[in-house]
């Protein structure tokens, strides 16, 4: 593995660890959000949640073992594609304004065409993850520092973005007021 695919495996842990965990802490907050997209029987939010969210850590735990690494990047990728054509099909049939749940309950995100294109990207990152050679051994130290920081950035880099395109929602919704 690359120093590159571990830095990017790095940061999906967290990214989808930390939705793992807003999926079980809030399940009642998710399930609504589900029933929102379309899902009629609150039963049934209710179990697409606690999958998701098995499914979110089941992916989380095949990251961090490198012979499974592969495993859950592909798991990373059907993921985000599952959301993006989610959103993608609510803003077709012309709901713009419901809730993401991208970043957790608390925020205030709405489904966009620019949330569905950062989740096709964030898929062709895990993809490069998978198919980029192997130039640098991830197993030295200076890999592995390299790799947490790279990660740290990246993480900081998607909070960023996150709140550009909060932010850029909640103007446009100031300016039609």
């Amino acid at each position: 593995m690359s120093v590159i695919s571990l830095f990017i495996s790095l940061f999906f842990v967290w990214m989808f660890g930390l939705s793992a965990y807003h999926k079980f802490a809030n399940m009642k907050h998710y399930s609504n959000l589900m029933t929102s997209y379309g899902m009629h029987s609150p039963a049934l939010a209710t179990a697409a949640v606690i999958i998701l969210s098995v499914t979110e850590l089941s992916a989380v735990i095949l990251l961090c073992m490198a012979v499974t690494r592969d495993i859950g990047l592909l798991l990373i990728i059907l993921i985000l594609m599952i959301y993006a054509t989610a959103m993608s099909v609510q803003l077709i049939s012309g709901h713009k304004r419901l809730q993401c749940g991208c970043a957790g309950p608390s925020s205030e995100a709405e489904i966009s065409s620019v949330l569905v294109f950062r989740n096709i990207t964030l898929a062709a990152l895990a993809f490069l993850s998978i198919v980029i050679p192997e130039e640098l051994p991830s197993q030295s130290f200076q890999a592995l520092c390299f790799s947490i920081t790279a990660s740290i950035f990246m993480v900081l880099v998607y909070l960023c973005v996150q709140q550009v395109i909060t932010n850029s929602q909640k103007l446009i919704r100031l300016k039609n007021i």
